[in-house]
């Protein structure tokens, strides 16, 4: 009996950002999104919301920008076929302040091996853009509230996203397995909005190839 493409979609869909699995740890060098290793820092655990208030603080007397630090949103999920999105931003910011970002979309598409399309979109960010983004998530409550939609219901082909924020050997990372809070609105309009830039003006490439005769 032939496999069902929307089902081989569902299993390969995450390939092009595998290495951003829940699971996994990520490195804490900026532009990376690769395991961490026995060279990476360790990380360490203070309390979320003691870190995130130190962040907000540096970002408010503009020093944040002094140091290399990692923005990655991640959502991904629904039915396997066409319902199922991937949706990947990642904002590296290198020490003086120049950043670059990188958006990784793939969806459902039968004309591709494996069936969707992978399509990835980078370049240079600007600091008032960065800063637009952390702006919002720092006047949110994010990492300093604990939201009803983090408990991972027993529940299958649901929409899940992520936020990981990593500086130095801190890192603060939270998955929402429902609607995203609504209180958090403006934060991930800011994340569309550099979505949007790095699609407008980025360099785009597309991740996976063409079936045969296709």
């Amino acid at each position: 009996m032939a496999t069902d493409p929307r089902w081989l979609f569902a299993l390969f869909a995450l390939a092009p950002i595998v290495a951003c699995r829940d699971e996994t740890p990520m490195s804490t060098k900026p532009g990376t999104l690769t395991e961490r290793t026995a060279e990476d820092p360790p990380m360490t655990t203070p309390s979320p919301r003691v870190t995130f208030q130190a962040w907000a603080d540096q970002y408010q007397r503009g020093q944040l920008f002094a140091a290399p630090f990692e923005v990655i949103v991640w959502v991904r999920g629904g039915d396997p076929g066409d319902d199922y999105v991937s949706d990947q931003l990642v904002v590296s910011v290198a020490q003086g302040g120049s950043a670059r970002g990188q958006y990784t979309r793939a969806r459902f598409d039968l004309a591709y091996e494996p069936p969707y399309l992978a399509e990835e979109w980078s370049g240079a960010l600007t600091s008032d853009e960065v800063g637009s983004l952390l702006q919002e998530t720092f006047r949110s409550p994010l990492f300093s509230t604990d939201f009803p939609g983090e408990k991972a219901p027993n529940m299958g082909d649901l929409l899940k996203e992520s936020w990981t924020f990593t500086a130095g050997a801190n890192a603060l990372s939270k998955t929402f397995f429902e609607r995203f809070p609504p209180e958090l609105g403006l934060t991930r309009e800011a994340v569309r909005k550099l979505e949007d830039a790095l699609m407008a003006r980025g360099t785009r490439r597309v991740l996976n190839p063409l079936r045969a005769g296709k």
